[in-house]
């Protein structure tokens, strides 16, 4: 029974942590991006 309430607890608080920090990338001029991984950028050139 306690078991299924940490469950339960656990399954409602993870929406709210999630919106609390949602992670933010500035890009500025004169920053540069890579891209790992793939062929994506090879497929560019």
């Amino acid at each position: 029974m306690i078991r299924k309430f940490f469950f339960a607890l656990s399954c409602l608080s993870l929406p709210i942590l999630a919106l609390a920090a949602p992670p933010s990338l500035e890009l500025k001029k004169g920053d540069h991006l890579v891209l790992i991984g793939n062929t994506f950028a090879e497929r560019l050139q």
